[in-house]
């Protein structure tokens, strides 16, 4: 049930940029306020946002791993660790990138 709420919460901050974040890709020890995510897809759309001459062809987070102080939550930071980050990217013709 925790997780259900936690994967729909993340798929809304992380929607933009990696492909649906389920309940079994994710681990939570809700007690230490960890939260696992391991070889999360990103969306061929990632990088668009950032309007550069390049496209993602396919990339992959090894890890990612959010650090949430649930009883001080508002008080003290959010840690997002990301571990091993595989990209391949092509570049885009200028005439491509204005459009």
């Amino acid at each position: 049930m925790f997780e259900s709420i936690l994967a729909d919460a993340l798929n809304k901050a992380l929607g933009e940029y990696c492909v649906g974040i389920d309940t079994e890709k994710l681990r939570v020890s809700a007690w230490r306020g960890d939260v696992l995510l391991k070889n999360v897809q990103l969306k061929r759309t990632a990088l668009a946002s950032l309007r550069a001459p390049i496209a993602l062809d396919a990339g992959t987070i090894g890890e990612l791993r959010l650090k949430i102080p649930w009883r001080n939550l508002g008080k003290e930071a959010v840690i997002v660790e990301i571990d091993r980050v595989f990209v391949l990217a092509s570049r885009v013709e200028l005439d491509e990138f204005a459009a």
